[in-house]
């Protein structure tokens, strides 16, 4: 019960409204309820809770394919979870991840939706992407794809385990002599598989 937010009453009428009088009653339709009520808009409108969420997050990306490299990543996103959809999340976040055989720096700018199963314990499983470009030394498309585990610690508060597939788009770094290394002319998709731990306030 203590999660009720509210509970009303209406009453079901018989038949279809014409100027005050009731015809028709063999049509079952509600008496008060019009077709299309611009004031129910209004007040669903000024009674909409927003709800602020964020999330930061630290992963580990395990490179796979012909141009596998490793990298670690933090990453940090605001957004709005709203109180009548509590499951659904939708924000904008920004993020740092190092690639360790290159020693380069590329900084993600990403959208952010979320989607958890509505399970009322204090864990239920989530799902959600990321999708957005990287700038710095190692420029281009980037996307993530999660499902995991989401534990709740306090009301506002929640701790976060994941695992999915990452992309990142940039021109591969190689080696022409020793101890040289040149970017290449074209741009290539560097997948892995992403463990992903972290909070959510």
């Amino acid at each position: 019960m203590s999660e009720v937010q509210k509970i009303t009453k209406e009453t079901i009428y018989y038949g279809k409204k014409d100027e005050g009088r009731i015809v028709s009653p063999d049509a079952r339709t509600n008496y008060k309820q019009k077709a299309f009520d611009e004031k129910s808009i209004y007040e669903y409108i000024m009674h909409f809770k927003p709800g602020f969420n964020g999330f930061m997050d630290l992963a580990y990306i395990a490179g796979i394919g012909e141009k596998a490299e490793n990298r670690s990543e933090f990453t940090i996103s605001l957004g709005v979870r709203p109180k009548e959809a509590e499951y659904l999340y939708a924000g904008i976040g920004a993020g740092i991840a190092y690639w360790f055989t290159s020693e380069r720096l590329s900084t993600p700018i990403f959208a952010h939706v979320r989607g958890d199963i509505p399970i009322k314990r204090k864990f239920n499983p989530f799902a959600d992407i990321k999708v957005g470009y990287s700038f710095w030394d190692l420029n281009g498309w980037y996307g993530s794809f999660i499902a995991g585990m989401r534990f709740k610690l306090t009301k506002t508060s929640a701790f976060n385990v994941g695992v999915g597939y990452q992309f990142q788009e940039r021109y591969p770094i190689q080696e022409r002599k020793p101890n040289t290394i040149y970017l290449s002319n074209h741009k290539k998709f560097f997948e892995g598989l992403i463990f992903r731990i972290g909070g959510e306030f």
